[in-house]
This record gives C-alpha cells, sequence and structure tokens, in this order.
C-alpha cells in the first residue's frame, strides 16, 4: 500500500500529546512515531485506511458491483481499462460510474462492459484517494488512536501482559472488516 499522507493526520500530535497531557516538546520526532504507529496499528486492526493515501487499484475486469480493496474511498481519480487494441480508456464519474456503500464498492452504470485487451490480467486500474479526513473520522477510531498513542508512550519498552489492548479491540470493532 502507498504511504500514508501524514501533512494532515486524521489525529494531530498536539491533541495525542494533550489527550496524554504531555506538555514537553523535546521529544516530539519520537512521539510522532508513537503516534503512527497507534493509527497503523488501528490500520492492521480494522482492515481500514484510515490515514490518507493514494493508492492504485488493479482488477481483472469489470463487475457491476465492484468492491475495493483500500476503503474508505474519499475520491476517484481515475478509472482507467485497457480496450481491445490495447489503448487506454479513462471513463467519467458520474456519467460511467460512482462509488457508493461509504466509498467501498463502484458501481459501473454500464449495461454492458466494454471489451478489454485479451491476455492482459488487469486490464482495469481505479486510482483513488482513500482514508479518513479530519472531518469525516468517526470518533471511535480517533479514541482508539488516542489510546493506542497513550499507551506507546506510557509503556516505552514493554506493556503490561493483560488488556492493554482490550479496550482499542473494543472501539474499533464495529469498523472491524471480518
Amino acid at each position: 500500500m502507498a504511504p500514508a499522507d501524514f501533512t494532515s493526520p486524521v489525529v494531530t500530535l498536539a491533541m495525542a500529546k494533550a489527550n496524554a497531557n504531555i506538555q514537553y516538546t523535546d521529544q516530539d520526532d519520537l512521539l510522532s512515531v508513537y503516534l503512527n504507529a497507534a493509527i497503523q496499528d488501528a490500520e492492521e486492526y480494522t482492515g481500514l485506511t484510515i490515514q490518507q493515501r493514494n493508492v492504485v487499484m488493479d482488477f481483472m475486469g469489470f463487475e457491476k458491483f465492484l468492491s475495493l480493496p483500500a476503503v474508505p474511498v474519499t475520491e476517484i481519480t481515475s478509472v482507467i481499462y485497457v480496450n481491445e487494441a490495447g489503448q487506454p480508456v479513462t471513463l467519467a464519474a458520474g456519467d460511467d460510474f460512482d462509488v457508493i456503500r461509504a466509498g467501498h464498492v463502484i458501481f459501473f452504470k454500464m449495461a454492458e462492459f466494454p471489451k478489454t485487451q485479451e491476455g492482459n490480467p488487469f486490464p482495469l486500474t481505479i486510482t483513488a484517494k482513500v482514508g479518513y479526513t479530519d472531518q469525516t473520522i468517526p470518533f471511535f477510531i480517533r479514541s482508539a488512536v488516542l489510546l493506542k498513542f497513550g499507551n506507546k508512550e506510557m509503556y516505552r519498552e514493554d506493556a503490561p501482559v493483560n488488556g492493554t489492548d482490550r479496550s482499542f479491540n473494543a472501539a474499533l470493532r464495529p469498523y472491524k472488516k471480518w
């Protein structure tokens, strides 16, 4: 997966420090590592892309409803397929497709799918921005990231064996892709 875009984080370092009652600034680089790791832990647990990034997804062909592997999609940058002649063809958002189900599925509006290049294993490419914005991130995900950050900061070397992730997992469970 593409690297995350931390220029507009879903949880800022200032928010994480305020939540953990941290007022010093001399360890901000280290604390940023903990925050980014907490976001990545939440992504790995849920199967969602939490921090925004650009992704390229290749598909074997068209389906009326195509489930997207990187979700939630916030913006489709391009949908391109390779036609029978081997030429790239760009589809238009709104006319040819829509993103539905909270950014998890792309719906192709065509009555008949175009023919794609024979022998090409992935003739359909979707480029998109996925992940949450500061305005769209669910509060439970944000609170789980803050909880995980606090644990990483408090237990820098070794966390207690029992229970440090129970609240984290419980907050994220409704968002987990099963």
